[in-house]
């Protein structure tokens, strides 16, 4: 199911229903649906910490554009989603983008030691 389109992959698991048994990847993908149509519908979207929550979520699903794009629309930020942005961009060995993103939260007072430590560690992980 895409994440693009939530509505649509409820829509293709009715289907399914009809004429196949769903597998463990279907209800992990249907999970995925129902979340992203809760989130936009309840309107928390545009909350620091659901946005941050987002940002980890496309982290993990390896959709780093995607994590920057919830990043980059977020009006609000705090210390915490400055640090899952720039830890999703170490994670994936995009440390350029990473290096300028920690500049930029240097100048705005907004690194913390998670920020440090998470900065530290990739870097010492960067010269093996």
């Amino acid at each position: 199911m895409s994440r693009r389109h939530p509505f649509q992959g409820l829509g293709c698991y009715i289907k399914m229903l009809r004429n196949r048994f769903p597998t463990s990847c279907t209800f992990l993908s249907l999970t995925k649906a129902c979340a992203l149509i809760s989130i936009h519908f309840s309107g928390f979207d545009s909350h620091v910490f659901v946005q941050t929550a987002l940002i980890d979520l496309y982290s993990k699903l390896r959709r780093i554009g995607k994590a920057q794009k919830v990043f980059d629309q977020m009006p609000e930020r705090d210390g915490f989603a400055w640090t899952t942005m720039f830890s999703s961009l170490t994670s994936v060995g995009n440390m350029i983008s990473a290096r300028t993103l920690f500049n930029e939260m240097i100048e705005r007072c907004t690194a913390t030691s998670a920020t440090w430590n998470t900065m530290i560690d990739h870097m010492k992980g960067a010269e093996k």
